[in-house]
């Protein structure tokens, strides 16, 4: 078992450390709190982004990309 860090998830994903933290808050990401900092399982992460990609039919690269993660925010222009 292994132990990452946000700034460590983060950079799997492809993200920002903050966006990071906002999908542990929101519980879309596996992780846990110990003390006042948050952690991730690699192998809950790992199992996580395995289930985005065949939930999303996109390669592992692009499942993992913070679009994938989240329904689109902007507006057409």
């Amino acid at each position: 078992m292994r132990i990452l860090t946000t700034r460590e998830a983060a950079n799997l994903l492809r993200t920002t450390e903050i966006t990071m933290l906002r999908l542990l808050r929101a519980g879309v990401v596996p992780g846990f709190k110990l003390g006042h900092v948050w952690r991730i399982d690699l192998d809950a992460l790992l199992a996580w982004m395995r289930v985005q990609e065949s939930l999303s039919g996109l390669p592992s690269s692009a499942a993992s990309s913070p679009m994938a993660l989240s329904p689109a925010t902007h507006r057409e222009r």
